[in-house]
């Protein structure tokens, strides 16, 4: 199981999980190294996070909801 308190699960459509695969499966041909759906969905969040500048808004909400969990 697990550890919820670091992991969520997401729910996509069939096209999405499709197009994630076409997406992995190529950068794995282009690195040569293979990595699960899950880091790359960990690796284009960041990605984005970072093209959109939101770094400062990420750690503030990190920090809020970590003070706010049960």
């Amino acid at each position: 199981m697990p550890d919820i308190s670091k992991y969520s699960s997401v729910s996509i459509s069939k096209e999405a999980y499709k197009e994630l695969n076409l997406i992995k499966e190529q950068l794995s041909e282009d690195l040569g190294v293979s990595f699960s759906l899950a880091k790359l969905i960990e690796h284009l969040a960041k990605e984005k996070v970072k093209k959109l500048k939101l770094t400062k808004n990420l750690n503030l909400y990190l920090q809020t909801n970590i003070l706010t969990e049960t």
